[in-house]
């Protein structure tokens, strides 16, 4: 009983030194900075960030129950895009007419390419860049250029992007700031070489998404179009040949050219063929390899006899030998011989 006694008083004493301990610990003077513990997983920067006041775009609107999500503003911020298909007459004017609608409207000519020639043929892309307000007309100046055999316009709404990258941006400069203030209190050297690792990480993830915060706002404001102009090419009169050297220079190379287009549309329906060629000679070899090998399994068949045809008649039959005289009678020699 009494050494029962003695480790409950024991108890007691020691749960009350742990929680003065642990009270002295969490005491802190007004104004002091937590303190940083890596080995924990917690750091200055989380509790900074947990302190740190709402910014006013992170706070509810007035009459809006707590816990819901910022309203996005009625502003949105659209993309807008275009791109046409236009045959025209004359390609450096209509270029001359998009560059100079383009720089009125307060943008800029982004790319430029031009394949082709005058005589075959020209293919002009040109991709600009125009303030949004601008869009419309010159969509409309686009149109005025030629025929427009093929359009596509479309946007995309980046408002909800927009606006968590800017609630990003402001927490992240909040977070930034505190940190600034944890180092400009000291402390020990890996509380500070901590800190500031936390400062450069923390700095460029800001700059990343102030990086992306351009781009996006950089679309909004300026719409891109990319305009493809197609000239259809002006073939060079042919003159007719003047003297006979001429006219055989000419037919010569005529029939030159039509031998070698010859040659090379016959090499090319080879080349085209070769592969069914080869499909159709593995298909030949399989069948004669098939009856071949039938051929051997049947039973051999006895020749046939060998037949003689009878020697042909002589075209001309021989003469008959002349009659001879019938024999006498041994009757008829007696009477002649007396």
């Amino acid at each position: 009983m009494r050494r029962k006694l003695i480790l409950g008083l024991v108890i007691v004493l020691a749960a009350a030194v742990f929680g003065a301990c642990g009270a002295g610990k969490s005491e802190m003077a007004p104004g002091a900075a937590p303190a940083y513990d890596s080995a924990s997983g917690g750091n200055r920067a989380q509790e900074s960030k947990a302190a740190a006041p709402q910014s006013p775009a992170a706070t509810p609107a007035p009459g809006a129950p707590a816990g819901e999500p910022t309203p996005v503003p009625l502003d949105r911020k659209i993309i807008k895009n275009a791109n046409f298909d236009v045959k025209i007459k004359d390609g450096d004017a209509a270029v001359n007419k998009i560059t100079a609608a383009v720089a009125a409207a307060g943008g800029y000519v982004q790319d430029v390419k031009q394949s082709g020639t005058r005589l075959q043929g020209r293919t002009i892309n040109v991709t600009v860049r125009v303030p949004a307000g601008q869009y419309e007309p010159l969509t409309t100046l686009i149109r005025d250029l030629g025929e427009v055999t093929k359009q596509h316009q479309w946007t995309q709404d980046v408002t909800e992007q927009y606006v968590d990258l800017e609630e990003r941006i402001k927490a992240k400069e909040a977070h930034l700031n505190s940190l600034h203030k944890l180092l400009a209190q000291g402390g020990s050297t890996k509380e500070l070489l901590e800190v500031a690792a936390e400062i450069d990480r923390v700095t460029a993830d800001l700059e990343s998404m102030k990086g992306r915060m351009r781009v996006i706002s950089n679309q909004v404001d300026f719409s891109t179009m990319v305009v493809n102009l197609y000239e259809p090419g002006a073939p060079a009169p042919i003159e007719p040949p003047k003297t006979v050297w001429e006219r055989m220079q000419r037919g010569f190379t005529g029939s030159w050219n039509g031998v070698v287009n010859f040659g090379g549309d016959l090499v090319v329906a080879i080349v085209t063929l070769f592969p069914v060629l080869v499909v159709l000679a593995v298909i030949g070899g399989i069948v004669w390899a098939i009856v071949r090998f039938v051929r051997k399994r049947l039973p051999k068949r006895a020749p046939p006899p060998a037949y003689y045809p009878p020697p042909y008649p002589p075209a001309y039959p021989p003469t008959a030998p002349p009659p001879s005289a019938p024999p006498i009678a041994p009757q008829d020699q007696t009477k002649d011989q007396k």
